[in-house]
């Protein structure tokens, strides 16, 4: 009978590993689609994701020879204006979420400018993703654009609707940078 107490009590403590284990072999192949959507972590208040898309963006940047960062810094402007360049990055010291959606908005106009250049009609509400997809219908935009433009519009939305959103300065420099880059590229 003590034979039979120790069974029992064994699987007692190995039941939960072994389901576990099980489950972990059974549902192997759908876990690992699920940890690769996983894009956020956060360790010691640091924040990966937006890294994550900055050097997936940068690439394609870099892919698509977009004008460098100090090519289109200092986008022309009005003497009396301050240089958009600049005056992001003085939002940027301030409110780094802010700086991203100002770095977006200018993707944004270059989005519209690029598409009444084209003719392409925006007299219903066509959003800018939809004016990248039809200038990438006419054939005026390179191959991994509309990747870029989409790697930045998710790094907006994330600064613009994250309530856990974190960035640092230097992080905010580099959107900044591949933002111009990008708005340049557009209306040329």
């Amino acid at each position: 009978m003590e034979i039979g107490n120790l069974v029992v009590k064994i699987l007692e403590v190995v039941a939960w590993p072994i389901t576990i284990i099980i489950i972990l072999l059974v549902f192997k192949k759908q876990l690992s689609r699920i940890i690769l959507r996983l894009s956020k972590l956060r360790y010691k208040d640091v924040e990966l994701e937006f890294s994550k898309d900055l050097e997936g963006a940068e690439s394609i940047a870099k892919q698509l020879k977009l004008p460098k960062p100090a090519e289109v810094k200092r986008i022309k402007a009005p003497p009396t204006v301050t240089p958009v360049y600049d005056r992001l990055l003085q939002v940027a010291e301030i409110s780094p979420r802010a700086a991203v959606t100002e770095a977006w908005m200018i993707i944004e106009t270059a989005t519209t400018e690029a598409a009444k250049a084209q003719g392409i009609k925006t007299i219903r509400a066509i959003t800018g993703r939809e004016v990248i997809l039809e200038l990438a219908k006419k054939a005026r935009l390179e191959g991994g654009t509309i990747e870029l433009y989409d790697y930045l519009r998710r790094m907006r939305n994330n600064a613009a609707h994250s309530l856990e959103f974190e960035i640092s300065y230097e992080d905010v420099i580099r959107y900044i940078d591949l933002a111009l880059s990008l708005a340049h590229r557009l209306r040329t």
